[in-house]
């Protein structure tokens, strides 16, 4: 009699699987109960709605997680693409740009090509102007080395390497059209010319091996009896973006030739 009573009046709790929909798991004594008025749907309702809640608070999770970890990878591949080493004042300018580009290689119609004459002249000159610049002791002490200090003690004289390579390679063409640059050089001034190419040399020897260029180099047939064989050079090069250089350095320009602007060894 006890037992009708307790069938009728209640279900048993469950220990079998709460069916909403899918089997999604065994209900717990203290939790899922089921009765003649539909508990169990009201109970898979409220199931569903947590694994709604907790699903849509997941997202923004996984979201940010994915988010991060593409720009830990961006940058790096950034690192390993871009050379380091970049004293503080130049680092923070973010004033290097990198981007990819061909060479054109032009020898006609070209203001730095060709034979001595005033337009080259003018066009070789132009990318020496206003390329000395202050920088601070924290950017000498960067690469531990010393300079000459300003004047004014706003700070230390100081250029690019590439404006040493690009003198180097201006000396050089000087040197191969010497019957018309050096034309008035004495004996003496010709033995030190000589020395000073032989250095400029071995520096663009091996600033070319410090860069390594990866670009590829093709080659092509020429037409000919027998054909020839030649290079084509016209591959993909990472190059720094000049324009956005020469903006910060002629930005921090100082005219270190001029009297007064650096200090004599007697002040140092």
């Amino acid at each position: 009699m006890d037992s009708e009573k307790f069938s009728q009046g209640s279900q048993p709790l469950l220990d079998e699987p709460l069916d909403c929909g899918d089997e999604i798991g065994y209900a717990e004594e203290s939790v899922w109960r089921r009765d003649a008025n539909g508990t169990r749907r009201d109970d898979c309702r409220r199931l569903k709605i947590i694994i709604l809640a907790l699903s849509v608070a997941y997202i923004p999770f996984v979201v940010i997680s994915l988010m991060l970890f593409i720009q830990h990878q961006s940058a790096q591949l950034l690192e390993n693409v871009r050379p380091s080493g970049l004293f503080p004042s130049l680092a923070s300018s973010h004033a290097i740009k990198y981007e990819q580009r061909h060479l054109p290689v032009r020898l006609h119609n070209n203001p730095f090509a060709g034979p001595p004459r005033p337009e080259l002249d003018a066009a070789w000159h132009g990318l020496f102007e206003d390329i000395r610049i202050n920088v601070t002791q924290q950017d000498l002490a960067y690469y531990n080395l010393t300079s000459i200090p300003l004047a004014d003690g706003s700070g230390y004289a100081a250029e690019l390497g590439v404006h040493h390579e690009l003198h180097c390679l201006k000396k050089i063409r000087h040197w191969i059209h010497r019957d018309y640059y050096l034309k008035n050089e004495t004996e003496e001034e010709l033995v030190e010319w000589e020395a000073h190419i032989d250095h400029c040399m071995e520096m663009m020897r091996e600033s070319i091996i410090c860069r390594g260029d990866p670009s590829l180099t093709t080659f092509k047939w020429v037409a000919g009896d027998p054909p020839r064989l030649t290079a084509v050079a016209l591959g993909h090069h990472q190059c720094v973006n000049w324009d956005s250089m020469m903006g910060w350095v002629r930005n921090r320009a100082v005219p270190i030739f001029q009297p007064g602007v650096l200090r004599l060894p007697e002040e140092i």
